[in-house]
Parts: structure tokens; sequence; C-alpha cells
């Protein structure tokens, strides 16, 4: 099999660069960052500012032209064994989402303390992991379960994860399967509202090619990229058509060199070296960072003058 050599790239980069704008609401998550609510300005209270431009995303990342977190969800044996040593020798950090399930949790969770001592990010997964009953064919899935079973389930879980991370003050949240519904038919309802209650960022799923714009992106509901079996030049690809052009990317990762939900770990180091060269331009930090920059950025332009 012939390598792409570096004059391929700009092929590469082209095969990723149609992308769309998307618009809708965001939440406030100015109080969140400080550890409390304004009650003048809730979570979830404004809208998008009025002649929004993609172009102006650019303004979020100065000095860079855009952000990538590299995430993993599932706590995964290969994540410490594999994934964080390479990125610790680049200076990369990450987003690890874990779910604190079991007797023996404390047992479990404790190669994650090693990782949080690391200065990578510990995420809230759920306690439980549910997902679709209609995806692993039982029943007692989201469509059995209502927004406060949720809500105990995650609530439980960040107990938890606390006593491997207890310096974090800002917490994000991975939906498991990317799922954010409980409910069906007529009584299906998203519990998105849960997770903005809780947490400063949420990541769900979305289209291939497509990313986040800072200043219209939902905190509560961030767009996720999959890379399943993705080799590094389509990695690499992603983040320079996106991230280049002013978006946030946020890479979803499960296992590295495993049997399923993989991704190679020869992939996985030719994006990370891509990603330390492109340092200067492409910021690369956990979750929770990105998204306090990205909800400053959103307050900034809700308070121009001549928007909402």
């Amino acid at each position: 099999m012939l390598l792409a050599e570096p004059d391929d790239m700009n092929n590469i980069v082209e095969a990723f660069a149609r992308v769309k704008r998307h618009a809708g609401e965001f939440p406030n998550h100015k109080a969140a960052r400080n550890g409390a609510r304004d009650p003048a300005r809730p979570v979830g209270s404004f809208t998008v500012p009025t002649g929004f431009r993609s172009m102006d995303s650019l303004a979020c990342w100065t000095p860079h032209r855009g952000a990538v977190s590299l995430t993993f969800d599932d706590g995964r044996q290969s994540q410490p064994e594999r994934a964080m040593p390479a990125m610790d020798r680049l200076r990369l950090r990450g987003t690890f989402y874990s779910n604190p399930s079991g007797d023996d949790w404390r047992g479990r969770l404790a190669p994650w303390s090693e990782v949080a001592s690391a200065e990578h990010e510990i995420g809230n997964h759920s306690l439980s992991h549910v997902c679709s009953s209609n995806l692993f064919g039982r029943s007692g899935g989201l469509e059995d379960r209502s927004t406060d079973n949720v809500e105990a389930d995650i609530l439980a879980a960040q107990e938890r994860l606390r006593d491997i991370a207890p310096h974090q003050s800002h917490w994000t949240f991975a939906y498991p399967c990317y799922q954010t519904f409980v409910g069906r038919g007529a009584t299906r309802q998203s519990y998105v509202p849960v997770v903005a209650r809780h947490f400063l960022c949420g990541r769900a799923g979305g289209e291939h090619g497509f990313a986040n714009y800072p200043g219209l992106v939902d905190l509560a509901c961030a767009h996720g990229l999959t890379t399943d079996r993705m080799s590094g030049f389509e990695m690499i690809g992603l983040v320079e058509a996106l991230a280049t052009k002013g978006q946030w990317v946020i890479l979803v990762f499960h296992d590295i060199d495993g049997s399923r939900l993989t991704v190679g770990e020869y992939d996985f180091s030719l994006l990370l070296e891509y990603l330390a060269r492109r340092a200067d331009e492409v910021w690369t930090a956990p979750v929770a960072e990105v998204a306090r920059k990205v909800a400053d950025f959103q307050s900034s332009q809700s308070e121009q003058p001549g928007r909402p």
C-alpha cells in the first residue's frame, strides 16, 4: 500500500472542504464557568446573534485559526496504555469519558486517576451507559426511561468521578451512543436540558465532515465526529478542512488498535504528529477548555451593539 506524500495533502484537504453552516439556539454558560448561574440570564435564554457570519468564527480562536478536542469514550484499557502515552510525548491533552459502574468501580477507575494527574480531562459518560433498546435488541433502553431516570444516573456517575479528579472545576458530558432522547413516539423528548443544567458542555454525534461554529454551537449538544477505522490521512484531512476555517472539531475515539470501535495506533500517531506540527494554527485542548472559550465568545457576540 502506498502512503500519501506531503504534496498529496492538498487532495486530502479538498476531499473534506465542503462544509456548511448551521444555526440554532445555544445556552449561555457564563454563569456555569463561574460556578453559579446568573438569574438575569439563565442557561439557554439567549439566541444566535443576528447577522452572525461563519467568517466571524476566526475571531474566537486568536492567535489560532480553530480548535480540536480529542475525546475517548467508555474507559477502554487501550486509552491509558496507548493513547495517553502517545499524547503525553507530544504534550497534547484530551478528554476521557468514563462509566464508573459496578461494585468494583474504584479499582476500575484507578488508571484514570493517573490520566487526570497528567492534566487530561475526565468526563462523565453516565453510570449505566443506557442507549436505545433498538440498538441492542433488548428492552429497558432510553425508550423506557424518563428524564428523571437519566438525570439520577448521570449524577450518580458524577459523584464517583469526582473521586478521581477532585481538582477539576469544570465538567463535560458525552451522550452514550450519541443519543439525546428518552421515551418513544408522542412522549419522546430530549434530555439535553438535563445536561445543560449540570455541565459546561455535552458532546453528541453528528454528520461526517461537519464540525462546530463557535458562535452557533449549542454547548449542551456539541457535534462530535466518530473516527472508527479512519486512516490517519482522513482524520488529518477533516481537521485541516474544518479547524483551519474557524471551527471546533471534536474527534471521538474508543479503542486504539482494538478489535471493533477502533483506530489503528499508526493512524492515531499520524494525527498526533500533525497536531503537534500545526500547534501554532490549530489549538488542541480538552473539551472543557475549548467550551469555556466558546462560551466567552458567545457572550461577547450577544453583548455587541445591535445584537440581542
